[in-house]
């Protein structure tokens, strides 16, 4: 009768647990990464970004401040998936005096690539382009670096 008590307490905890969601379980519980949010807006000095890669929630938004009074174009390198093409529109950028944002609706969030402190997302890699320069950085779209509880 003991046996048939417990069995039965694990089957309602198992329910209960099955409600709440993998992801609350897995957000609560685990930890994949010890990646953190990169803080915005990230700078842009002589073509190069203050923060390489930078990481991101899906919540977003990613944006850059332009430094010496310089105007940068940012754009995407194509990313393709399953040979779907996710590259983020140019349209998703947006201008302002001194920077840009990225409007990240829309944007995948996790693609199999690994992101740094482990874990998985989608990793963007980004031209930005002025007068006299070319970059090639990187911005990593992850749920892994948000919702996770330190060790």
């Amino acid at each position: 009768m003991k046996v048939f008590r417990i069995c039965g307490c694990l089957l309602l905890l198992a329910v209960l647990l099955n409600l709440t969601s993998c992801d609350w379980i897995e957000r609560t519980f685990f930890r994949k990464t010890n990646a953190t949010p990169t803080p915005m807006p990230v700078s842009i000095t002589n073509c190069q970004p203050g923060t390489d890669p930078i990481i991101s929630s899906p919540a977003g938004p990613v944006s850059w401040t332009f430094s010496n009074n310089q105007n940068f174009t940012i754009s995407f390198k194509p990313k393709y998936l399953n040979g779907n093409n996710i590259t983020p529109p140019s349209t998703s950028i947006i201008y302002q005096a001194g920077g840009a944002t990225w409007n990240m609706t829309g944007a995948r969030e996790d693609c199999g690539d690994p992101t740094p402190g482990g874990g998985t997302g989608c990793s963007f890699g980004y031209s930005i382009q002025g007068a006299s320069c070319t970059n090639d950085p990187i911005v990593h779209v992850t749920n892994n670096a948000i919702h996770r509880k330190p060790k």
